[in-house]
């Protein structure tokens, strides 16, 4: 068997790492004999192949435009890439490896697929100069492209104002480890909402708050952006709770956080509807974890409520046929966890602003526990009892951060609160909390008007050089201006000039149709593009708030009360080599617009 030589030990925090190859990242062999390829001598022998013949009869290539075409197109994923080979045709090893480095990184593919028979044949019928690879270079390719990766990423973040963290946890169970995910969210100059995974790293017993901290810390000293850190955004853990008071500090003697920091510590908002949903379980068969399997088994149910009396009649050993006040209960047991799905998926996005929607799709939520907290059934109004402590205590005080966001949605801006806090809030404590969250506005635009108010004036100025060669009689002509402008200065500066953040809230908030589904079809990122120009100032600070996650994980995670687990491949490898999977796949999909498929796997799975 072929293998490299181990090097030095590889570091994800280290931009010269070399591979670390060791017998961990061999995988075995359903017969218990590990094989390898060496580049120059494979131990299968496609040179003996006879590539001219097809083994199977292939129709013809479908009409690209045809309707069948598209749809395989659309179900599969397709993508236009473009053309990958030189100008002159000629084939490039060396290209092919960084390109099955790519496709083992995207699609979370085993290193020891590149040695399997059936994949070597298929590329030596489009490549006949093509040479097996082992698994172990094939790793060696995979760190390499890691490191030009991150190489670029760690330039592109130089050129970001804030970013703001979202971590997630993730276990092993072979080898009983947690990890713990950290990614970057920011707007780029294009006001595209962009996220990256920054890190995939092991956090070792006991896991406190010193240890996330620690780690956090260690990951932002890589990327050189300890004092860009704008948010970041966890769990409701215990523990998070005391990292976040230690990162904060950290946080602080880098660079000042704007509103003293009490924008900094931002909770998972669908971790909070998924504790809050949580007392709808009452079902037996549903799954323990994830509270939408309930939903979706009594939503499947209610569709097909006629067919059990049928198959009661036809079955006589069948005894649990729900009667009338079964399916009642079922019904209004369905229109409370439909609320929760429909806000759970919304701000859970993770290709548009989800800080802006908080408000709007709590509020719903709050609305809806008043509402059935009077329903006739005591069933219902016990479970909506629970669910309303809970409610409180996480969203019983004005959250600051989701306020603000809303007010800089140009659909809302104010008027959101005047409307959604009276559903929210007592009579005597609303005008109090609109009152807490307009002064903590306007102290946060001060702050950013100091910071970008001199770049921002400088942005419509018209940059003219001088001219050596200007007559006496322009020079006499220029002081007369000059003087004209010294004598308005002094007139306007007498006049009380409002702020952007002003002009932006007096001025009528944009129209809208109601019937549709506005959350989806306005862009609040290209409004603030388009009105960039007027509002300087104001425009800077829509960039950092509006890039804020509010949840830590995808819409796909939302759902379960456990972790997301890595699969059994993944856990085999050393720590090092799941890092620069992790990480390297996902900037790799970002760069090619690969959406990715594979399950994502919990511990209730």
């Amino acid at each position: 068997m072929n293998s490299e030589t181990p090097s030095d030990t590889f570091s994800p925090y280290s931009s010269t790492s070399r591979v670390d190859s060791t017998d961990s990242i061999f995988q075995p062999q359903e017969d218990g004999i590990q094989q390898t390829m060496d580049d120059t001598d494979s131990s299968l022998n496609f040179n003996n192949i006879d590539m001219s013949t097809d083994t199977t009869e292939v129709d013809k290539d479908e009409d690209a435009s045809s309707p069948k075409a598209k749809r395989q197109k659309k179900s599969t994923g397709w993508l236009e890439f473009k053309d990958v080979m030189d100008a002159d045709g000629k084939f490039d090893m060396e290209a092919m490896k960084e390109s099955l480095a790519h496709w083992i990184m995207m699609h979370d593919k085993s290193f020891s697929e590149v040695e399997e028979e059936g994949f070597n044949l298929f590329c030596r019928r489009g490549m006949p100069e093509w040479r097996g690879v082992s698994r172990t270079t094939a790793r060696t390719y995979c760190v390499n492209v890691y490191e030009a990766e991150k190489k670029k990423l760690k330039n592109l973040l130089q050129k970001v104002n804030k970013i703001s963290l979202t971590t997630d946890c993730w276990k092993s169970k072979n080898q009983k480890m947690e990890y713990m995910v950290i990614t970057g969210h920011w707007i780029d100059q294009n006001w595209q909402l962009q996220k990256r995974v920054l890190n995939f790293v092991h956090i070792p017993p006991p896991r406190r708050g010193l240890e996330i901290v620690d780690a956090i810390w260690r990951c932002l000293e890589d990327w050189d952006i300890q004092s860009k850190i704008h948010t970041i955004s966890v769990d409701n853990a215990s523990v998070n709770d005391s990292a976040i008071y230690h990162m904060k500090i950290y946080a602080q003697r880098k660079k000042k956080l704007l509103c003293e920091g009490k924008l900094f510590h931002v909770r998972c908002c669908a971790h909070i509807l998924n504790l809050i949903a949580q007392d709808e379980r009452k079902l037996v068969n549903d799954c323990r974890t994830r509270w939408n399997s309930t939903y979706e088994m009594l939503s499947t149910a209610i569709k097909f409520k006629d067919v059990f009396p049928r198959f009661a009649a036809k079955d006589p050993h069948y005894d649990d046929c729900p009667c009338p006040e079964d399916w009642e209960k079922v019904e209004k047991v369905c229109s409370v966890l439909e609320v929760f799905w429909d806000a759970t998926h919304i701000i859970s996005g993770s290709d548009y602003p989800t800080s802006n929607l908080f408000l709007n799709t709590v509020s719903l939520v709050k609305v809806l526990l008043d509402d059935k907290s009077s329903d006739s059934d005591g069933f219902i109004r016990d479970m909506v009892e629970k669910m309303k402590i809970k409610f409180d205590k996480y969203w019983g005080e004005t959250n600051l951060l989701m306020s603000i966001a809303a007010i800089l949605d140009p659909r809302c801006k104010m008027k959101a609160l005047e409307f959604w806090f009276p559903q929210l809030y007592s009579s005597e404590k609303v005008e109090r909390e609109i009152s807490f969250v307009r002064t903590a506005l306007h102290e946060l635009y001060s702050e950013y008007a100091l910071l970008y108010n001199d770049e921002g004036e400088s942005c419509g100025q018209i940059q003219r050089g001088s001219s050596q060669g200007q007559s006496t009689s322009n020079v006499r002509i220029s002081r007369g201006w000059s003087k004209y402008a010294d004598f308005l200065e002094s007139v306007q500066s007498l006049q009380p000039q409002k702020s952007e953040l002003d002009l932006y809230l007096e001025e009528s908030c944009y129209s809208f149709k109601k019937d549709n589904e506005i959350e989806k079809e306005f862009d609040v990122l290209e409004w603030w593009r388009v009105h960039s120009v007027k509002y300087k100032v104001l425009s800077f600070m829509a960039w950092d708030i509006l890039a804020i996650p509010i949840t830590t994980v995808a819409c796909e995670a939302t759902f379960s009360a456990g972790s997301r687990v890595i699969d059994k491949y993944r856990a085999s490898l050393t720590l090092e080599t799941v890092q620069v999977l992790m990480c390297g796949g996902d900037w790799l999909r970002k760069r090619f617009g690969v959406k990715k498929k594979t399950k994502v796997l919990f511990d209730d799975d």
